[in-house]
């Protein structure tokens, strides 16, 4: 199966988030597949973020996990924050 790619409301924010509300649940068991496998593959990257002061940006984090060949599914998570929780 062809690996696929879900991503969650801070990054799919079309229509006000309507769009990742839709994906939400596959994105929910693709995250629960890949969780199973023996190896996960993983890549934890900063990224800037708009901050709400105009100019002004912050450090957001995006985390990427790819299944072992039995889970074949890339998942896509983002916080906002330095923190990886999002608070």
């Amino acid at each position: 199966m062809a690996s696929v790619v879900a991503r969650t409301a801070a990054i799919l924010g079309f229509h006000d988030g309507a769009g990742a509300q839709l994906l939400r649940p596959l994105y929910d068991v693709m995250r629960r597949e890949v969780l199973q496998g023996r190896k996960i593959s993983t890549d934890d990257s900063p990224r800037p973020v708009q901050s709400r002061e105009p100019a002004k940006t912050r450090q957001g984090r995006l985390q990427v996990y790819v299944g072992d060949g039995e889970h074949e599914h890339t998942v896509f998570d983002f916080t906002p924050t330095e923190n990886r929780t999002g608070r």
